[in-house]
């Protein structure tokens, strides 16, 4: 199974960002922290890998929080600072702008150096489709300044943005690898980064199902009294069933995926994380 979305205006927003790197002081890549890993843009964080990063592990609060503790020590060195959290409920202005300071330290000592005490800190701001950025840019703004929604692809153009503090925003759209492995490609469906439109529901809702049952079996019993030792058809049958999910007399497999997915997305599944972070190890 083939799984690839990258819009042609995914390229034009890279080329965009190279074009405007030079412009600010270090980057900012929010990622999902229920896939640390696949949520990565590997072509941007090359891209900007020459000045500090700091990486934001947001949705938190889905994700299995022994898993993002290790995910925190696996990413965080000293040119690359990491923070866990909520960007639509969690208050973290303060504690960005202190992050952003302490990886800007060196470049701040040069500016008080030469008299340039009061410029504001520029931090590009990027992530994949859907991971939450828009919303961790509001909230820094403390105004909606970038557009939000459930659905990817919303921000389509690059934009500075102020906020109250000395950081200086640069928006720019979300990006998809143009290239993906299946688990990547099945983790970033499963996490409603790439539109429905374009998956096989029923297949990537089934392997979804397998991963559940193999890794979070209480989950699925807790939400759906599943009764523990089904296969993944039994499973979706009896889910199908429970929530009605018939035509014609037999299970709508796409329904019962959408319900899933639906579900996990939204937290009724409980903190969930897809991966693990020996899991960067092997790639």
């Amino acid at each position: 199974m083939n799984i690839n979305w990258f819009p042609g205006h995914m390229k034009k927003a890279t080329d965009r960002i190279q074009a405007q790197y030079d412009q600010v002081d270090l980057s900012c890549e929010v990622l999902d922290a229920r896939v640390p890993l696949s949520s990565r843009n590997r072509v941007l964080e090359e891209m900007t890998a020459s000045k500090p990063r700091l990486i934001i592990l947001n949705k938190a609060d889905l994700a299995d929080p022994s898993k993002t503790k290790d995910w925190m020590d696996k990413l965080g060195d000293k040119d690359q600072c990491v923070l866990a959290l909520n960007a639509r409920d969690d208050d973290f202005s303060s504690l960005v702008e202190k992050r952003a300071k302490i990886l800007c330290q060196s470049m701040l000592e040069k500016r008080r150096q030469k008299g340039l005490k009061n410029r504001e800190i520029r931090m590009m701001v990027f992530g994949i489709p859907n991971s939450g950025k828009s919303t961790f840019i509001n909230k820094l703004s403390g105004r909606k300044s970038a557009k939000t929604g459930d659905r990817p692809g919303v921000t389509t153009a690059n934009q500075w943005i102020k906020t109250p503090t000395d950081l200086l925003l640069l928006d720019t759209p979300g990006i998809m690898v143009k290239k993906m492995e299946k688990t990547q490609g099945l983790h970033l469906s499963w996490t409603g980064a790439i539109k429905e439109e374009v998956l096989n529901l029923q297949e990537v809702g089934y392997a979804f199902l397998h991963f559940l049952l193999d890794h979070y079996e209480e989950a699925l019993v807790n939400r759906y009294n599943l009764p523990s030792g089904l296969s993944e058809l039994e499973a979706m049958d009896f889910i199908g069933q429970k929530m009605g999910a018939m035509v014609g007399g037999y299970i709508d497999y796409d329904r019962v995926s959408a319900r899933l997915f639906d579900d996990f997305q939204k937290g009724r599944l409980g903190r969930i994380s897809l991966e693990e972070a020996e899991d960067s190890d092997e790639t």
